[in-house]
């Protein structure tokens, strides 16, 4: 049989800022994006500005975004974040936005099978607010049911989420969640949300990034460099993994 090939797939970080200023910067690493030729496109949330009261506002900031990302030749699978689903009111009862979110983007999670490898997309805003982040049982048991599957097919397996959920004490993610992770052969957590570059210390030999902004606002320190940037995830051969 032939050897195993590498799959390569590119990550999209936050493009939000409170103005339409980075929409050049995602312009352009769309196009970069379509000269690298990956198998597929993914991001780690927060695709529009939001945070507004007014359907139609948030229906032209998701055509804007759409336009762009429309130049791609290649499959598209984005992740809900803060900026996408939360309502101007602040309102966790309000589900305008989400709602619209599925109608326009797709589901809030999902996994997504591409070769060997498998890539798990989660909803780390269930709550709605900003004040009260968690990941509920519901979802828990729907990624563990979804990894329980992923390992059969004994494959590369990464996780896309908007907010680093593993730092935020009212998710206690360490006690909850790496039990299912390692049991399966998850090999990476990739999140944005906090707009700057880092590297969280690996655990049970899990990865844990966090990226930072492509057309968002930089909150990363000038000796970082203060990048815009697109991220490729390099999946196999067989188990292996990095990003670059």
């Amino acid at each position: 049989p032939p050897p195993p090939q590498r799959l390569r797939l590119a990550i999209l970080p936050d493009r939000t800022t409170g103005h339409d200023w980075g929409l050049p910067y995602l312009q352009t690493a769309v196009e970069d994006v379509a000269r690298l030729q990956p198998a597929a496109v993914f991001c780690v949330g927060d695709l529009i500005q939001g945070y507004t009261r007014d359907p139609q506002e948030w229906d032209r900031q998701a055509d804007t975004y759409l336009n762009i990302i429309n130049a791609l030749e290649c499959d598209f699978y984005p992740t809900a974040g803060n900026h996408d689903v939360i309502s101007g009111a602040r309102d966790p009862s309000d589900t305008t936005f989400t709602d619209r979110y599925r109608q326009r983007f797709g589901p809030l999670y999902y996994a997504v099978e591409i070769d060997d490898a498998t890539v798990i997309v989660l909803f780390s805003d269930e709550s709605l607010n900003d004040r009260d982040v968690r990941f509920s049982e519901e979802q828990r048991t729907w990624l563990e049911d979804t990894l329980n599957n992923a390992r059969t097919r004994e494959g590369p397996i990464v996780l896309l989420m908007h907010r680093p959920l593993w730092r935020y004490k009212s998710v206690d993610w360490f006690n909850r969640i790496p039990p299912i992770l390692l049991a399966n052969g998850v090999d990476m957590v990739i999140a944005g949300h906090f707009h700057a570059l880092q590297r969280d210390p690996d655990r049970d030999g899990i990865e844990y990034h966090i990226l930072g902004v492509c057309g968002g606002a930089i909150d990363q320190h000038p000796l970082t460099g203060q990048l815009n940037h697109i991220t490729l995830l390099n999946l196999g051969p067989e188990d292996d993994t990095s990003l670059t």
